[in-house]
């Protein structure tokens, strides 16, 4: 073990060479979710700076958790939409682990690699146990770095999955991603003409959207049977959207109404049961093949700490990493 001066520093090039893949980052979320419904894991809901009145969709956010043995950790998230005109990244963040029974701090991480894989990874485990078992097609709306996420789990919990549809603002963006993905899946990939086009051919909706005004997709649109990602905290549906599906399930209820706050529009949006219900058998999964339901996960930070231990711990057997005395 490392003396505690010490940090192990991962930046993202260091993180993608592990090895880990997207079933382990799926192994994580299950291992979260269980120790979560098991009473072995507490965390604090994400509490929300947004100093831009101007942009008010900017913020930072910490979230912070403790999960059993696999450890604590604070992860420190920005999303600066603005920042895309000026060619910078619009989402960055950094996550600090440290250990559960001291309480030093063993390593620092890219905080984004473990955003994208553990929001993939938690919404996939959804899928199998919301989706259909004869779902087909997968669309994502949004191709960066989370959707491209979201295509490597999603396919590992979808057996029939057979066409992606892809769409986003930019037509550049889908052609390189269909071009980038194409060289390593046996998938169809299409763009979609619109995002309502995209989500009627859905039996699997996963929006992960860096330019857009919400609300955008319309329960209207889903089709029997469906199930809906909406990785932006489901602000891509909005109160009435939400409210117009069958069954809504959150990743946690109190930090859901809490940012339901946020949320333009008036009223409360029914909650059907938290995802730890449905994976431990608490609550059924799906209960119908026409149900349309939808899932709301994020600002949670179990699955982020045991995604990040994995790392940790491979990074020390592969010697893979800087070393930081931080006193």
């Amino acid at each position: 073990m490392p003396v505690p001066e010490e940090l192990l520093c991962l930046g993202r090039a260091d993180l993608e060479g592990l090895g880990l893949q997207p079933s382990d980052w799926i192994d994580a979320a299950e291992e979260a979710v269980r120790l979560q419904g098991a009473g072995q894991a507490c965390y604090s809901p994400a509490p929300g700076l947004h100093p831009h009145a101007a942009t008010p969709e900017a913020f930072f956010h910490a979230m912070t958790a403790c999960v059993g043995q696999e450890g604590a950790g604070v992860k420190w998230v920005a999303y600066f939409p603005q920042n895309l005109p000026r060619g910078l990244p619009h989402s960055t963040g950094l996550l600090i682990l440290n250990e559960p029974d001291t309480g030093h701090p063993v390593c620092v991480m890219d905080g984004m690699w473990v955003t994208y894989a553990r929001t993939a990874a938690v919404n996939a485990l959804a899928a199998r146990h919301l989706a259909r078992p004869d779902a087909e097609t997968l669309t994502l709306i949004g191709v960066g770095g989370l959707g491209r996420a979201s295509l490597l789990t999603f396919r590992e919990v979808l057996p029939r999955l057979r066409e992606v549809r892809a769409y986003a603002r930019h037509d550049s963006h889908v052609r390189a991603f269909i071009e980038e993905m194409a060289r390593c899946l046996e998938l169809v990939i299409t763009p979609a003409a619109s995002v309502q086009a995209a989500v009627e051919a859905a039996d699997v909706l996963v929006s992960s959207p860096t330019e857009f005004e919400a609300p955008f997709i319309s329960a209207r649109w889903l089709k029997p049977g469906s199930l809906a990602c909406p990785l932006a905290a489901g602000r891509e549906m909005g109160r009435e959207g939400l409210r117009g599906v069958d069954r809504l399930i959150v990743e946690d209820s109190q930090h859901f109404t809490a940012r339901l706050e946020r949320m333009p529009g008036h009223g409360p949006v029914p909650i059907a049961g938290e995802l730890a219900e449905i994976v431990l058998g608490r609550k059924p999964g799906r209960e119908r093949p026409d149900e349309r339901i939808a899932v709301v996960t994020g600002g949670i930070g179990t699955t982020d700490i045991v995604l990040a231990r994995r790392a940790y711990e491979r990074a020390l057997a592969r010697h893979v990493g800087v070393w930081w005395r931080y006193r």
